[in-house]
């Protein structure tokens, strides 16, 4: 396989194609949720900083960032790496080069499958054939429908 490949760490990892506040506005009307109740649980006192993460004139702070996935039942580690990769990227690629990407429940889900269908061997990507089968593959999962209503844990 070439050596440039986008599996080697670091590489940042691929997000829905919207910015972070498009994807908690999303979220948050799935959710079920008022932005009321989101931002006393997260600790503020009324819905104005809910609305201005959502219009995007604020960020998410990064100390919230966990806080917010889960009232927004989204994997935390797929969340944090969202908003570094918008807000810090630089930041981002220098903390998978020594951390590595976080994977996420969904990840783990895909990965134990994966394992189980190899016989736990840690198999090779080793033609361009099997990494054209093995984006087929990752398409498909990604036709699953509306992502505003996909399972982001």
């Amino acid at each position: 396989m070439k050596k440039d490949s986008h599996y080697r760490p670091g590489r940042p990892a691929v997000f829905p194609s919207s910015t972070v506040a498009d994807f908690v506005s999303q979220r948050i009307r799935v959710c079920e949720k008022t932005q009321k109740e989101i931002a006393l649980a997260l600790g503020y006192k009324n819905a104005n900083v809910i609305a201005m993460i959502k219009s995007g004139s604020t960020k998410v702070p990064l100390r919230v960032v966990p806080h917010l996935a889960r009232e927004l039942a989204i994997d935390e580690a797929f969340f944090m790496r969202m908003v570094l990769r918008e807000y810090m990227p630089e930041t981002l690629v220098a903390l998978e080069s020594v951390y590595r990407t976080p994977v996420t429940q969904n990840e783990t889900e895909i990965l134990s499958v994966l394992r189980d269908r190899t016989s736990s061997t840690d198999p090779e990507l080793r033609t361009e054939a099997q990494e054209e089968k093995l984006a087929e593959f990752c398409r498909s999962l990604l036709d699953a429908g509306d992502p505003g209503e996909r399972d982001w844990r």
